[in-house]
């Protein structure tokens, strides 16, 4: 049993501890893989989840990199702003220069203070380190996380007759579509694939309800293809659902 505080016990952060674990049977899994760790984390395709979501804390005591267990965060890690669009009330223009694309901060974090930062919480499900007497146990804790933060930011301000309203740059249909496409192994300038190589065989997207389909009725849909690309090169795709519920 993993000895990180958050899974065994009610806490106030899950207040029924790691209950996902043992409701989807992970825990049984664990035994039949010999699944005791602690694990030498590897950066190989095999071992490698992509999270395309709003980025991630990479100072997080989660995600720490560790000379004898190797790396938390994919060092090919990056930001995918091709295709954002801009939205807001009234409607602003996004212009993605603004978008910080270097480093791989959360942003829900940077720009919506006291918001939840939604991908620091979904990579640490997935790959959070474990036995480090902190936080949670991640259900791959022998895997690497490929961070791909889709572009959901406020970025300055609209213009004059509208002071005080940030620019907002959602995800849409192109990036989300690239940020699969790169953890599928394409090359991020010209878009295609130069090896049979993958960059991460399970992705995983959140997209929530920012995202912006701008070209559903486009029968060329970029996410078409992302999807059709996956699965040629034997990709797995997890569509992250339940933020959101209604009760009859």
């Amino acid at each position: 049993m993993p000895n990180d505080p958050f899974y065994p016990a009610a806490n106030s952060t899950f207040p029924q501890g790691q209950h996902w674990i043992k409701t989807t049977r992970v825990d049984y899994a664990w035994t039949l893989v010999g699944f005791g760790g602690p694990f030498f984390v590897s950066t190989d395709p095999n071992c490698t989840i992509a999270i395309i979501d709003t980025g991630i804390d990479p100072d997080h005591v989660e995600f720490e990199t560790s000379p004898a267990l190797g790396v938390k965060v994919h060092p090919a890690s990056r930001t995918i702003v091709d295709g954002a669009v801009g939205a807001g009330v009234p409607f602003c223009g996004c212009d993605v220069s603004g978008v910080p694309v270097g480093p791989i901060e959360d942003l829900y974090w940077d720009g919506f203070p006291g918001i939840i930062p939604h991908g620091t919480v979904t990579t640490g499900f997935a790959v959070a380190r474990e036995n480090n007497d902190a936080g949670m146990a991640g259900v791959r804790r022998d895997c690497t996380g490929l961070v791909l933060v889709l572009t959901t930011y406020i970025v300055g301000g609209c213009p004059p007759e509208s002071p005080g309203l940030g620019v907002r740059c959602n995800h849409a249909d192109r990036n989300v579509a690239k940020a699969m496409l790169y953890a599928e192994g394409a090359d991020p300038e010209t878009w295609t694939f130069p090896s049979n190589d993958v960059r991460a065989r399970v992705i995983s997207i959140a997209t929530e309800n920012l995202y912006a389909q701008t070209e559903r009725c486009n029968p060329d849909n970029p996410l078409k293809h992302a999807v059709k690309q996956a699965a040629d090169r034997g990709c797995v795709i997890v569509a992250i659902a339940g933020n959101d519920q209604s009760l009859p």
